[in-house]
């Protein structure tokens, strides 16, 4: 199967293009079809197709743990790991503290050049720019951090599970009961078009979505 090799595994790109695979495949059409089928207590009428097999595909397919997740979405295009990233704003801030010393030992360095090819404005402006980029780079390290530990937190322990529960809960939403078994039906489905060896069933799903609940923080 062309997707279990993909070096783009975990980018959005990767994700849409599976879905619109598997939007192909009669099985999992068949599937959503028995899903839109049952009785809409709610009558909303919604064809929520793309949106259930978004998450269905995320729910089978593998390397979605919290680790795999966190290193192939959130510090993906930034050349670090996930480890690194987070280890980034304590570098940053060293870096702000030899920048420090370096302007307090001479605050004139940048005047300190060869040839006369900067005006006198525009050298006080590139040394106001050199006395404020520690605290720049003071600000850089503590706004990454902060948005590292926002990541972080946020992020599911189990991408699968999140997955589920939020596949479960679109399907109550557009149709006022959970359908376990059409659920686990349509999961099978998409496992096998993608060529993963994962079973699921009613019971399990609704286990999997009392556990999702009783591990929700109480607000």
């Amino acid at each position: 199967m062309r997707f279990l090799h993909d070096k783009t595994v975990g980018s959005t790109e990767w994700l849409r293009r599976k879905v619109d695979y598997l939007l192909t495949q009669k099985e999992v059409l068949e599937r959503l079809k028995a899903i839109r089928a049952v009785p809409d207590e709610r009558r909303y009428a919604f064809d929520l197709s793309r949106e259930l097999t978004t998450w269905a595909c995320r729910t089978v397919s593998p390397r979605q743990g919290r680790p795999a997740f966190l290193n192939e979405y959130w510090a993906r295009g930034t050349g670090k790991t996930w480890k690194a990233l987070g280890e980034f704003p304590n570098r940053l801030e060293k870096i702000a503290d030899e920048l420090k010393r370096i302007n307090k030992a001479d605050p004139h360095f940048c005047a300190r050049r060869r040839g006369d090819d900067l005006s006198r404005s525009a050298l006080l402006r590139l040394q106001a720019d050199c006395m404020r980029l520690p605290t720049m780079v003071q600000d850089y390290a503590k706004a990454l951090r902060g948005r590292n530990w926002v990541v972080a937190v946020a992020t599911p322990r189990s991408g699968s599970a999140d997955a589920l529960f939020q596949l479960t809960t679109t399907v109550k939403f557009a149709t006022g009961k959970y359908h376990d078994q059409e659920v686990s039906e349509l999961l099978n489905a998409v496992g096998q078009a993608l060529g993963y060896k994962q079973s699921f069933g009613a019971v399990n799903i609704a286990q999997a979505r009392s556990r999702r609940r009783k591990s929700a923080p109480q607000t």
